[in-house]
Formats: structure tokens, sequence, C-alpha cells
């Protein structure tokens, strides 16, 4: 095994190829991605990672890529190299897929060049002949064969051998009716095939009464299949017009290699453009289904892992419908070696793994599933020793295979360099090899190596605790329960808990005291005392991490209440001024109609049946115009839910208070006379029947509600109005709606309920996209199901 076969297998980066290499379905696809393409190389790391956050874009926001799959036609394509070399049917389709493939690439990527330059950039360096796809097209049907008008000399020869088979089979079936009368073949017999010819099944015994050629014989012998000696002929020209029609087919062929073979390093071109296409796309794939993100590069030397997910885990972990746990971690300048300690099963080993997997995916140009704000930089080299390698082979044991590592680690080792290392010091007699650790430790820190080192030595951690460079890091355990938590702090060593968890285990008590004994049980105190300050602290910082949250929160709410009063202001002056420019419209068309009935009363001197006339056409003008004023000022076009309190019924006087019926504006009686009564209102005095009159009280001079699809349900103080839109078209709700919206944002109107229904959702689905464009000033959901459900939609003004 190489170097990056080591990594990859000990970091769990194998299983991470297997699946991209599942997702490849190119033959250039499938070749890189099972090379190598770890790079240290900030350009072709940076370059590698954009391609791919742009392919998850058109993955996720533009349906995709087009089908890539085809077959390796590079063998062929050097084959035709040689003059005279027809080319195969399966390499012309392949190349007119690729051809297609390309130009739908191009088109896609052009679309979305804003969002996919570099992608735009690789399609756009790509030449391709179209006319050649097209020329294939010409040659080849959808089932790849050849079409009879590929030339001219092809169409003559099938022409004529379909000619030829239909004279074949109208002399055979002729030939059959014959034998049939005279007696030689079975009544029910009936031509049969044999050898691709049309032959007759005839009796073993009369065989020798037909001439012809005896192609095949039944299992029995008892019939042998002829075929008639004319018809042997004529299938004799018809196979020499097969032979005739293949060698035409060869020459066609060999014509368009011809024309293919100068295009053989554009062709080679386009089959490795879309097998870096596919070899993306797979990454991308990946990307999407690890939730991953493009990490930034760091300008301070620094790898700053934020919730980082190590991806296998995290889908083994899936399967078992658990979760895993993310981790933070750290590596800078003032902190470039970060010793890890805890217990066993804690976690230890898949921190420090998920550090090493992340910076082998990043180098390789893969998004990470991280959080956003992780930084990375690149490193020359990763070196890694964990798990046991010891070589039978080589004669090597276990802690033999790890001092060879250790001195490759200080050999080759720089500040470009990160080292992983698991269970450092282990293998051998504990103190020999923690002294061991210690100094190779000190030797990587001088070297300025960055590394995660996983151990349970006290004196590595004591190292870490007095030397700069090196931090301690701790995987946290809950005493109580006595399980491990998985997550990870730095700056505090951690305790290996041996102790806890023999007894976790059932270890007998007189093993567990007299251990705790020659331990010494102050130490065991101070383990448990550090322990739990450990799990206070990161309580603490939890509390803290919610409590800056919601400042954030109440920041957003803060500057969300004032950008919505500032939209309020202004839609409210906007509503004001329109109904004033209104008002006065009305107010100069009743000014209008007053001017005009005095006129018209004085041009016709008074007599009494056109002064009636004059009357009438004034009243229903007056009563016109009253309706379209309550239009400008009332809040709601609407009824009440429950009916209005009426006045007690009594004949009207002069001075009563009144409206006219289904107007809003409030007017007093003048006088009654020939049981008219004439009422003096805000805009004119008009005469009525006082059947039209509806009393109120003197000190309501509110305007009552027109009649419409709305109703008001008085609930304490605060009005809720419902619309009613069953059974209206789309556009007539939509008007309605932003009528009502209008009239209820000057109003004062807090919430109100539509009801619109269920059906099949398209009036439900309307009215929300059009609610949808106030999202700044209200909020909409589905009412309670005891109350309506989605036959529903709640508005509540914000």
């Amino acid at each position: 095994m190489n170097t990056f076969d080591i990594i990859e297998s000990s970091l769990g980066f194998t299983e991470i190829r297997s699946k991209l290499l599942a997702d490849c379905f190119t033959p250039v696809g499938c070749e890189l991605a099972s090379g190598e393409f770890f790079t240290n190389r900030a350009t072709q790391i940076e370059r590698a990672l954009s391609l791919t956050a742009e392919m998850k874009y058109i993955l996720e926001y533009q349906g995709g890529l087009p089908a890539l799959a085809f077959g390796d036609i590079r063998e062929e394509l050097a084959r035709i190299k040689t003059p005279g070399t027809p080319i195969e049917i399966e390499t012309l389709q392949t190349i007119a897929f690729i051809i297609e493939k390309m130009n739908d690439l191009l088109a896609l990527l052009r679309q979305n060049e804003e969002k996919t330059p570099l992608l735009g950039a690789l399609v756009a360096e790509q030449i391709f002949d179209r006319a050649l796809g097209k020329r294939i097209g010409d040659i080849l049907d959808e089932t790849g064969e050849i079409r009879s008008n590929a030339s001219e000399r092809l169409a003559e020869i099938r022409k004529s051998i379909v000619s030829q088979r239909r004279k074949i089979e109208k002399s055979i079936h002729s030939m059959l009716k014959s034998m049939k009368e005279k007696g030689l073949v079975e009544e029910e017999a009936n031509l049969n095939m044999r050898g691709g010819r049309l032959v007759i099944p005839v009796p073993a015994a009369k065989k020798r009464s037909i001439k012809g050629v005896i192609l095949d014989e039944s299992a029995t012998g008892q019939t042998v299949y002829i075929e008639p000696i004319e018809i042997f002929e004529l299938n004799n020209e018809v196979q020499d017009l097969e032979y005739e029609e293949k060698r035409e087919i060869h020459r066609i062929l060999i014509a368009l290699a011809d024309d293919i073979r100068p295009l053989t390093p554009q062709l080679l071109s386009n089959i490795g453009f879309l097998g870096e296409i596919d070899f993306i796309r797979g990454k991308a794939k990946m990307a999407i289904s690890h939730n991953a993100t493009k990490p930034v590069f760091s300008e301070n030397r620094e790898t700053v892992l934020m919730q980082a997910r190590h991806p296998v885990l995290e889908e083994s972990l899936k399967r078992q419908n658990k979760k895993i746990i993310p981790l933070d971690i750290e590596l800078r300048p003032d902190q470039r070696i970060v010793i890890i300690s805890g217990p066993n099963a804690g976690g230890k080993s898949v921190a420090m793994k998920t550090v090493g997997l992340m910076q082998y995916m990043f180098q390789c140009g893969f998004l990470l599933p991280v959080a956003e704000g992780t930084r990375m930089q690149a490193f020359e080299q990763i070196l890694t020793d964990i798990g046991d390698q010891q070589s039978i082979e080589n004669d090597l044991s276990t802690y033999s295979s790890h001092l060879l590592n250790m001195r490759r680690f200080i050999e080759t080792g720089n500040a470009q360099t990160l080292v992983l290392i698991d269970e450092f010091g282990s293998g051998t007699e504990p103190e020999s090899g923690g002294a061991i650790a210690e100094a190779v430790l000190g030797v990587l820190n001088r070297k300025q190596v960055y590394g995660v080192i996983t151990t349970h030595y006290f004196n590595l951690k004591m190292f870490a605790a007095n030397h700069t460079g090196v931090a301690n890091a701790a995987m946290l355990f809950d005493n109580e329960y006595l399980k491990p938590l998985y997550r990870l702090t730095t700056g505090k060593p951690g305790s290996s808990f041996a102790i806890e968890i023999a007894r976790s285990i059932g270890l007998p008590e007189e093993v567990i005291a007299e251990a705790s004994e020659k331990l010494g049980q102050g130490r065991v105190e101070m383990e448990k005392m550090v322990q739990n300050l450990e799990n206070e602290k990161v309580k603490l910082d939890d509390r803290r991490r919610q409590i800056e949250v919601g400042e954030e929160f109440v920041s957003e709410l803060i500057e969300k209440y004032n950008r919505l009063n500032k939209s309020l202001q202004e839609k409210r002056a906007g509503i004001l001024a329109k109904a004033e420019n209104e008002a006065k419209t009305i107010l100069h068309d009743v000014n209008a109609l007053i001017e005009k009935t005095i006129r018209d009363i004085r041009q016709e001197q008074a007599e009494k049946e056109k002064v009636k006339a004059i009357r009438k056409d004034f009243e229903e003008k007056s009563a016109s115009l009253v309706r379209k004023s309550e239009k400008i000022i009332e809040p709601l076009p609407m009824k009440k839910q429950e009916p209005a309190e009426k006045m007690p019924v009594r004949p009207l006087i002069a001075g009563d208070r009144v409206r006219l019926d289904g107007s809003g504006d409030a007017g007093e009686v003048l006088e009654i006379k020939n049981n008219k009564v004439r009422v003096q209102f805000s805009n004119a005095a008009i005469t009525v029947n006082p059947d039209r009159l509806v009393l109120v009280p003197k000190n309501n001079t509110k305007p009552a509600p027109v009649k419409k699809k709305i109703q008001i349900v008085a609930e304490k103080k605060e009005a809720v109005y419902t619309l009613d839109f069953r059974g209206m078209r789309a556009e007539e709700a939509l008007a309605e709606l932003e009528k009502f919206l209008d009239n209820a944002l000057l109003s004062g109107v807090r919430s109100f309920s539509i009801l619109h229904g269920k059906g099949y959702g398209i009036l439900r689905s309307v009215i929300r996209k059009h609610l949808f464009q106030y999202k700044d000033i209200l909020e909409y959901k589905d009412a309670a199901l005891e109350f309506g459900g989605e036959g529903i939609t709640e508005v509540r003004f914000v």
C-alpha cells in the first residue's frame, strides 16, 4: 500500500471513493474517481471546490445535468486512424450521443453563466462538430440501422431485395396450393422458415415427388422441409443482393471513418471534458447527500472546523436512527498540536479521524459536511499513525511499526505537515512508551508541525500544559450516568475514567477499591471534580449561545417593527391622499348635480310632473354619489354576522337622525309631506319614501356597513372579520381582498379570516400567493382543524 492508500483506509476515505465511483458513468469519470486527486496547491484546491459548488447549484436549482452514460470509444478512434478502416455502428451512435450532450451542456451553462462561470469556461473551451452529429443521424436510424437513403445505391439494392422477396413469397404460396391440390402435402400444412428461407413441409415418403433442396427435417424424420428448385434460384439472387448490401454499408462506414478521422483529437477532448463533468457531478451529488458546504481558505495558517461531521459515521448512525454529534476544533499557530484525552470509546479517535478526513477531502476538492465559517489551510503532506500496522512480511511488531512511523514523521515533518497519531506511545511498556512519545512530541513541536494526537498518558497531558504550540483537549464524560458525551472541549486534559467504567460494567467492588487505593483516592476525586467543572462550563457556554441567539432575535424583531411601522405610515399616507382626491371629485360631482337640478327646475317653470321627474332623477344620482363616498372612508365593505340593534318602530319626525337603506351616511329629517321625507345629508338634501330610511340614535352617526360577502364578529374590544370568497372567481376575490386590505390598514383592523373552501385548493393558492406580497406587514396560516382547517386562512397584521 502506498501512502495515500494508508491514509484513505485509516481515515475512512475508501468508502467516500467507492460512493463517488458508483456515481460516475463515463469512462474518464470513473478513471478520475479511481485515481489520485489529492493536491497541496491552493489554486487547484480552490478551483476544484468552486467547480463542485457550481455543479451543486445546477443539481439543486436547475434540474440537474443531461444523462452522460456512454461506452469507451477511445480504442475504436485509435483503430480508424488507418485509412480504409470502417467505423463500428456502436461507435457512431456514441459519437452522436457525445455531440448531443455537448450541445445540451453548452445551452444549460449559458443560461446559468452568472452562477457557474468556471463550468461555463470549461465548456466554452470545447469544440464539437454539430454537422457531424446531424450526418450520423441522417445515416443511422433510432435503432442503429443504416437508413436506406444513406446512399442511392443502397436504396436501389434494398428495393430490389424487397421486390425479389415478394416474388418468392408469391411463387412459393402458389406452389404450396398446387401441392395441396395434388395431395403431395397435408391440407393443413403451412410455410416454414429454415435458415432464413421459406420452405414447404412435405411427408418424407413423398419427398422425391418434389424437385428442390431439403434444408431440414423433423425430429421424427417423418417430415422434411424442402425449398423448391425455382425458389432456390430466386433465394440465391436475394442472397447476392444481400452481399451487395453489406458491401455498400461497408463502403458507407469507411467514408464516415474518413470524415471522422481528422476530428479524432476534438472527440477525445470532448470525451475527457464529459468525463470531468461526470466526476464533478459525482462530488456534487455527494455534497448534497451530506449537506456539505464550501469552506474558505484561511489567511492565517489556521484550521477551524465548525460543526464537522464524519460522513461515513453519519451515514452509519442514520441507518440506526441515531444522530451524529458534530465536532468543533481549531488548529492555529499558537495551538498547532491538540492532545485529545478521555475515556475509551469516548470519541477520541473519531474526533482525530474527522479532522484528518475533512483535511483530506478538502485537498481533494470535496465540499465538506461542516457549518459556514469553517476555515481551512492546505498542507504539503498528511502523515498518519492509526491502528495496528504490524507486518509479518517485514517482521515488524505493532510497536516497531509505530516507531518507524515516528522516525518518518521526524525526518519529513515541517510547518506544512499535518500529523495524526492515535493512542500515542501505546504498544509497549507504559513508562518507556510514554517517555519516547514525549520526546517525539517535543521534536514535532519544535518543527512547527500541526497535528491531532490521542493518548491516555499523563506525561503527554503535562507536556501540552507546559509548552507553547501544544494544547490539551478532552472528550467529555457524564459522571452521573457513566457514559461518554462525545463532545470535545479544548483547554483541559481529560480523564480515562477507568475506575468509573470498571464499576459500571460490574467489576467486583473489592477490586475497584484496591485499584483506587493504589491510584490514590485524592487523584480520583480530583479528576471527578475537574470533569464536573468542564461539564458545567459546557452547559454555561450553551446557555451563553442561547442568550446570544435570543438577543439577535430581539434585535431582528425591533428592526422588523421599525421597518413595518415605516411601511404602514407610508401606506396610510397614500390611502389618505387617495381618499382626499376621490372626496374632492365626488364633492365636485355633487355640486354639479345640484346646480343642474336647480337649472332644470327653473327651465321647466315648476311644472308639477316635470319637477317630480327631475327630483326622482336627483334622488337616484344623489344616492349613488352617497354610496360612492362611503367607499372612500368605510373601513370594510362588510355585513355583521349578528343582526344590528333595531330602533323601536315609530313614525319619523323632523329632527330625527336617519340613514338611507344601503348607505353609510347619516342625515337629519327636515320635513315630512305627502308621505315623503326630506332629509339633509352631508352633501345634499333629498326627498325619499320613508320605508327607505333607517332610524339611528342621535349619538351614533357612524356609517352603516354595506351588505357584502364580508362579516364582522364582535369579540371583546377587537373586531374579527371574515371574508367569504366561496363561489367567486380568482380575479374577483383578489379585487375584493385588495380593497379590503387598503381599508383595513386605514381603519386599524388587526386580524381577519378568509373563507375560501377546500375544493382543489386553487382559490386558496391564489389568495396566499397574493398575501405573500405583504409578508413584511402580515402573517397567515390555516385555521385550527375544528374551525375549518385548510378551508379558512387566518390573517393577522404584525
